[in-house]
């Protein structure tokens, strides 16, 4: 595509006011979302990070009931102190009582989460309580496992599977925009059957324009001569 036309692409989409306009930028937006975040992923070029560098700090627990479903939520933070990064990371979370019995356990994988060289993240991890809000005292968190990952599943993979979910999901309404669009500059130009049609819909107007001009200048004739 010519660099002018993706500039007046580009302008049309910014400027749209059309509802099918705004979903058309929003799509194209939520396009490069994907494709840029699909490299937000773990690289073997350089050194791989290991499970045993990856700690787990500021933890906090809380149960809490909601329409009679109890559910235990943890958050607490990924530490990062290798120099590769880790993803893949499987949390196990076990719950103790007053008495340090332990009542519960919950093991989770962390998906879309990448642990970046000396860098910490965020995450949640929630389930269904086995136990009243009362039994719940502390909580003891670890690592299972975690992944370095490697150059080519972590780049091709990813950006693959993405879009192809984008796709799966964005495809209907992205050839809805192309028909939309396709049949908008076909009514656009002259020689098009629509514009045929509305150029035969003028003639017609300006012809009975012009009978009712000549039937009320006879009407006005025969008026007069009749007084």
């Amino acid at each position: 595509m010519r660099p002018h036309r993706i500039r007046l692409w580009a302008h049309r989409l910014s400027h749209a006011t059309t509802p099918l306009g705004r979903c058309a930028r929003s799509l194209c937006i939520g396009l490069l979302g994907v494709n840029c975040g699909a490299f937000a992923t773990c690289s073997a070029d350089g050194p791989l990070g290991r499970t045993e560098d990856l700690s787990i700090v500021s933890p906090s627990l809380d149960v809490s009931e909601e329409d009679g479903q109890r559910n235990i939520t943890t958050l607490a933070t990924l530490k990062n102190s290798s120099s590769g990064c880790l993803q893949s990371v499987v949390i196990e979370a076990k719950y103790f009582d007053d008495r340090g019995l332990m009542i519960d356990t919950v093991t989770q994988p962390i998906y879309g989460i990448v642990v970046m060289p000396n860098q910490e993240v965020a995450f949640r991890i929630r389930d269904a309580a086995a136990r009243p809000k009362s039994f719940y005292s502390t909580q003891a968190l670890r690592v299972v496992s975690a992944d370095a990952g490697s150059a080519r599943n972590s780049r091709s993979l990813p950006i693959s599977k993405s879009i192809i979910d984008f796709l799966a999901s964005w495809g209907p309404a992205l050839l809805l925009i192309a028909v939309w669009t396709y049949l908008v500059h076909r009514m656009k130009q002259k020689d098009s059957p629509q514009g045929r049609t509305i150029a035969l819909f003028e003639q017609q107007n300006a012809l009975l324009d012009t009978q009712n001009h000549l039937l009320s200048s006879i009407a006005a004739s025969l008026k007069q001569g009749n007084s």
